[in-house]
C-alpha cells in the first residue's frame, strides 16, 4: 500500500526523524502549554529569534506563547 501512495503524483516518504515529530495531530504546544493554550506570535520569523524573546515553544515554522 505504500508504494501505491508513494506513486502518487506529489507524495514524499517522510524520513524517521519527520515521523517521530507527527503527534497525532495534537497542537504542538502542548506538552509545554498544556491545557492553557497558545498564542501564535506572527511576526517572529525564525526559531531563535523566537527563543531571543523569550516566548515559549517553536513548533512547526511557528513560535507560540502559553496563555
Amino acid at each position: 500500500m505504500l508504494k501505491n501512495i508513494l506513486n502518487l503524483k506529489g507524495a514524499q516518504e517522510l524520513s524517521k526523524n519527520d515521523q517521530k515529530s507527527i503527534n497525532g495531530g495534537a497542537p504542538c504546544w502542548a506538552p509545554v502549554c498544556g491545557l492553557t493554550g497558545a498564542d501564535w506570535v506572527d511576526w517572529v520569523v525564525s526559531e531563535t529569534e523566537c527563543y531571543t524573546f523569550l516566548y515559549d515553544i517553536w513548533c512547526n515554522g511557528k513560535c507560540y506563547v502559553c496563555r
